[in-house]
């Protein structure tokens, strides 16, 4: 199994144009935050960061996001696509799909989608994904998508309510072949 790493990422992945660069953290407050000061900077198409731990991940409506350190699938993906700012919800059904479809290529199982972004298995919390955008007028001018995934764990006091993906495995998950069956389908 790889850990996540730069360069690990880097062989991993397929896209010519996604998740290039890369920027790796072993510890940030937030993917989305790190992704969208440099989108504000111009950065280009393509971004991505990860973190193999988050001290101040967010979820929607300001609510944190928690993954044991060296757990979790934890990223953000910088997109400028050229949409309206009517059509930005279509991007984070996008990445959930995206996610879905990697999850089920990795390792067999089926989440599902709970609108507005929720990745459910078994009834319970296995992510969630959240959007920051910037608009000009009725244009979107960057997107920022952010997947926080339990891999190989939750946190503790969230176990009722959350599962992770080895826990219904009884087995490990490879975060990095995770990430790229993920990239290749968004």
């Amino acid at each position: 199994m790889t850990g996540l790493s730069v360069e690990a990422i880097a062989r991993a992945r397929s896209s010519e144009h996604l998740g290039r660069p890369v920027i790796f953290f072993d510890r940030v407050g937030s993917t989305n935050d790190v992704a969208s000061r440099r989108a504000a900077a111009g950065e280009a198409e393509g971004l991505l960061v990860v973190a193999d731990e988050q001290t101040a991940g967010r979820g929607r409506m300001g609510r944190s996001w928690r993954s044991p350190k060296g757990a979790g699938l934890l990223f953000s993906l910088l997109l400028r696509p050229p949409i309206p700012a009517t059509r930005a919800a279509q991007l984070t059904m996008c990445l959930g799909l995206g996610a879905v479809e990697g999850i089920e290529g990795v390792t067999g199982l089926s989440p599902a989608l709970k609108w507005p972004n929720d990745l459910l298995l078994d009834g319970r919390k296995l992510g969630g994904m959240l959007t920051d955008l910037r608009t000009a007028g009725f244009q979107v001018q960057y997107a920022v998508l952010g997947l926080g995934l339990n891999v190989n764990a939750v946190p503790s006091d969230l176990a009722a309510v959350s599962i992770s993906l080895s826990a219904v495995l009884g087995r490990a998950v490879d975060r990095v072949e995770l990430l790229a069956e993920i990239l290749a389908r968004c």
